[in-house]
């Protein structure tokens, strides 16, 4: 169905995989890059190629819960 391979970062707590889905655009070429904003946050954004540029289709923010 797919495939993802990480594609390594040269800016500081952030993930770059690279992969595919399928066989249609723009899950094709697609990638998501994991940001860390702090201890308890980071995001996810997913991308796809369309015209030779990545455009965002979906950024998630995860954030720890506090203890009551």
């Amino acid at each position: 169905i797919g495939q993802s391979e990480d594609q390594g970062s040269t800016e500081k707590d952030t993930w770059v995989a690279h992969g595919n889905v399928g066989a249609a655009p723009p899950w094709n070429d697609m990638r998501s890059i994991l940001r860390k904003v702090n201890e308890d946050t980071f995001t996810c954004e997913v991308q796809g190629k369309q015209e030779g540029e990545y455009v965002t289709y979906l950024t998630v923010k995860y954030q720890r819960k506090k203890k009551e």
